[in-house]
């Protein structure tokens, strides 16, 4: 299982992390730039899977952030 998801981290070109049985992918989707702003949009997901219960645990996430100013208008 876990050679799929490390399939498909590379095929988003996401950043793979594991920690205490979680694999974690986060991907920046799109990105937007303007004169003195950015944002960026990212996808996420974690994934637990427990061999003996045989279940998987999956949630997922998108975020988005900026930086820079922006006018109120």
């Amino acid at each position: 299982m876990k050679e799929v998801i490390e399939e498909i981290a590379k095929d988003i070109d996401g950043k793979l992390s594991e920690k205490k049985g979680i694999v974690s992918v986060e991907a920046t989707i799109a990105e937007r730039k303007a004169f003195l702003s950015k944002k960026r949009l990212t996808y996420a997901f974690k994934v637990k899977v427990d061999d003996e219960a045989r279940t998987i645990k999956f949630s997922e996430m998108l975020k988005e952030a900026g930086s820079g100013f922006t006018s109120g208008g």
